[in-house]
């Protein structure tokens, strides 16, 4: 960064290079973001979030929408909304006042990906400062007896109008009740983002390799924490949060536990900046054979671990944090960063990347686990394989079942046997057949196929 210094010593802060000013509008972000913004959020969040907006006010310092060569509201409004240019095409740019920030602060072009993610962070950041100052002349305005303070507020941060377009695909999607166009008339406003295609490709961690994995796993540790998140689902941010005493090895039974307490706000709060996505579900339902596997690996585990006071399962290894629990030994971003590279390395060590398959994240086992419930589990007692979404929605501690959906889909292997069985009873229908029967031939059936397969 040129016209700025970032330095970050726990809670970032933002300094004007030349002058060694403090830029007060980073600085009380920074402090909302980490006390009070993200508190329900991934702990990697604020870390990231930073780093990019610090960026974005390096490009307001080199374009005059701040400093000492302050251009007009409009002029800066337009500026600002040039930054996805600037981004993704940088000294490429056909605007010169774009060209010539990229040239001077070096900024080469990124993915459409790369730049959503960048003005995300920025959107979040403006709409947030926003949302202060009018807070602020609020309180301002009551303590002067009424008197209305004058606010600029930049134009891109106003809600969006939608399109009818938008608006009508919306409302298809939405499960409330007599919903209308009119109640999705307007978008929360910010900076204009890449448009990005969908992507519909499965990102569970594929069925067939799964156990390969965990075989494969170049330790103890790390074959614990993966058959938690495969069997359990758990976020992986939740796995490092696990401690000992969550752990029942008579019953087999976990537990995880609200860092924070506020599923309980009677509970003392320890003061720990702990990562919790809101998980509304205390214990932990895992499924066979990962559920074997995780106990297996734990008692091998624990012969391992690393000696230490603390409670926490999960504790480094490393000589500088030895014995720390690895939650709190370093920024969780890179936490996460250095155990999904490992978890690359297992998938490239037992020769999975030879068909063509996409290395996958810590995340997908997550995403296995969803797809597992609804494909695979069988509840005795009922006729048809995997569970509700409403169940998985409970076991994962998802608030929206929408999210639920994007975990758990409908295999095509599943689908296929329901058509097949619903076929074959319409060509038998006046004889004695069962419903029952059918599709319970037409599943032993795709468990033969299945066999097949993997012998």
């Amino acid at each position: 960064m040129k016209n700025v210094r970032l330095i970050d010593r726990g809670i970032p802060r933002l300094y004007e290079a030349d002058t060694g000013r403090p830029v007060d509008v980073f600085n009380t972000y920074s402090d909302l973001l980490f006390n009070s913004l993200y508190q329900s959020s991934g702990a990697s969040t604020p870390h990231l979030y930073c780093p990019d907006v610090a960026n974005f006010l390096d490009y307001c310092y080199e374009t005059g929408v701040l400093g000492d060569r302050c251009l007009t509201p409009k002029a800066a409004n337009t500026t600002i909304c040039q930054y996805q240019n600037y981004l993704t095409e940088a000294e490429n740019s056909k605007d010169f006042i774009v060209r010539r920030a990229a040239k001077a602060l070096n900024r080469k072009p990124v993915s459409k990906v790369a730049a959503a993610r960048y003005i995300a962070a920025v959107n979040h950041f403006l709409h947030a400062s926003t949302t202060l100052i009018h807070d602020t002349a609020s309180f301002t305005s009551i303590l002067c007896g009424g008197t209305p303070v004058p606010l600029h507020t930049l134009p891109a941060v106003k809600p969006r109008r939608r399109s009818q377009s938008e608006r009508g695909k919306i409302l298809e999607n939405t499960l409330q009740y007599g919903a209308r166009r009119s109640d999705f008339a307007f978008a929360s406003g910010g900076i204009p983002s890449p448009k990005l295609k969908r992507d519909d490709s499965t990102r569970d961690f594929p069925t067939r390799h799964i156990l390969s994995l965990l075989r494969s796993a170049p330790s103890a540790l790390y074959r614990c924490l993966w058959a938690l998140q495969a069997g359990g689902g758990l976020r992986i941010s939740e796995a490092f949060l696990i401690k000992l005493t969550d752990l029942h090895r008579k019953n087999r039974t976990i537990q995880i536990e609200d860092p924070d307490n506020r599923r309980d706000p009677s509970k003392k709060r320890d003061g720990s900046a702990l990562p919790f996505k809101g998980r509304q579900t205390t214990s932990v339902i895992m499924f066979e054979p990962y559920k074997s596997i995780f106990f297996e690996a734990l008692d091998q585990y624990r012969a391992e671990r690393p000696t230490s006071s603390s409670d926490f399962l999960f504790v480094s290894e490393k000589p500088g944090s030895y014995g720390e629990p690895i939650i709190l030994s370093e920024k969780f971003n890179s936490v996460t960063k250095a155990y999904n590279e490992m978890l690359k390395n297992t998938q490239r060590s037992f020769g999975m990347t030879m068909d063509g398959i996409k290395l996958f994240t810590s995340h997908s086992l997550r995403h296995f686990y969803g797809n597992w419930a609804r494909n695979c589990v069988h509840i005795p007692g009922r006729t048809r394989i995997g569970l509700e979404l409403s169940e998985i929605q409970l076991l994962m501690g998802h608030k929206d079942i929408k999210s639920t959906e994007r975990y758990a889909r409908l295999d095509a292997m599943n689908i296929a046997a329901e058509i097949s069985a619903a076929n074959q009873l319409v060509h038998c229908w006046s004889s004695s057949y069962s419903a029952d029967l059918v599709r319970g031939q037409t599943y032993a059936r795709l468990a033969d196929e299945l066999m097949a397969r993997a012998a």
